[in-house]
C-alpha cells in the first residue's frame, strides 16, 4: 500500500510531512447511437460538473479515478455494447490511471430519446446512485469508501 505522507530525517528525528491531497477523477465514457449522440452536450456537462465536485473528495487510497461508461443504444446494438461488470486497475494501462474503478451503467434508449435536458441529467444521475452499490465488493479493494462516495452523488443530486 503506497504511504500517504513522507517521512524526513530533521535534525536526527524522523518526522512526516503530508503530501499534497489526492484528487478523484471522475469520467464519462459515452457507447451511444447515433440519435442519442446527437444529445451529447447534456452528458459532456454533467460530466464536466461531476468532475469538478469530485475533484476536491477522496474515497481512500484504493480508489482514485472512476471510469463510468454510458451505454445507451437501440435494442438492436444491444448485443454488441453489453454492460460490463465493475473492474478495479492497479497499475495504469493506455486507457486508463493508477487505482481506477471501472464500470457500464445501461440507460433506457426509448426514455433518452424523448427527454429534454434536465431529464436526461436526472435519469443519469438515479441510474448512477442506484449502481453505486455493486461497488461494495470488488476484489482488491480494501480501502474505498462506497457509502461516502453515494452520499456525496445524492447530495450532488439535490
Amino acid at each position: 500500500m503506497e504511504k500517504s505522507h513522507q517521512e524526513i530525517q530533521f535534525l536526527g528525528k524522523k518526522t512526516s510531512l503530508p503530501q499534497k491531497n489526492k484528487i478523484m477523477v471522475f469520467i464519462f465514457a459515452e457507447y451511444f447511437s447515433v440519435k442519442i449522440a446527437e444529445k451529447s452536450g447534456v452528458f459532456r456537462t454533467l460530466a464536466d460538473e461531476l468532475q469538478e465536485y469530485f475533484r476536491e473528495r477522496n474515497y481512500g487510497d484504493c480508489v482514485q479515478s472512476l471510469y463510468v461508461g454510458l451505454k445507451c443504444v437501440e435494442d438492436v446494438y444491444k448485443p454488441f455494447f453489453q454492460a460490463r461488470d465493475p473492474k478495479y486497475t492497479r497499475k495504469k494501462t493506455a486507457t486508463q490511471g493508477k487505482n481506477s474503478l471501472s464500470y457500464d451503467i445501461e440507460l433506457n434508449y426509448k426514455k433518452v430519446l424523448i427527454a429534454s435536458d434536465d431529464e436526461i441529467r436526472k435519469l443519469v444521475l438515479t441510474e448512477l446512485i442506484n449502481s453505486i452499490d455493486t461497488l461494495q465488493n470488488i476484489r482488491g479493494i480494501k480501502d474505498f469508501d462506497v457509502a461516502k462516495l453515494k452520499q456525496d452523488l445524492q447530495l450532488f443530486n439535490e
